[in-house]
């Protein structure tokens, strides 16, 4: 067995803006910039849209 496959990473990088959960920030960040970029989420309290 590699040591990469030994070793788990207790760390972990959810998306605030749905539920997937990413080993690192990079491939966090690439998510979101790729899935949620120029998207607008709308504020529950004042209906204002709101750049995600």
């Amino acid at each position: 067995m590699s040591s990469k496959q030994a070793t788990s990473s207790t760390t972990q990088f959810p998306c605030t803006l749905c539920d997937k959960v990413y080993e690192s920030k990079k491939r966090l960040v690439d998510h979101q910039n790729d899935r949620h970029r120029g998207k607008t989420h709308t504020c529950p309290t004042c209906s204002s849209p709101k750049p995600i």
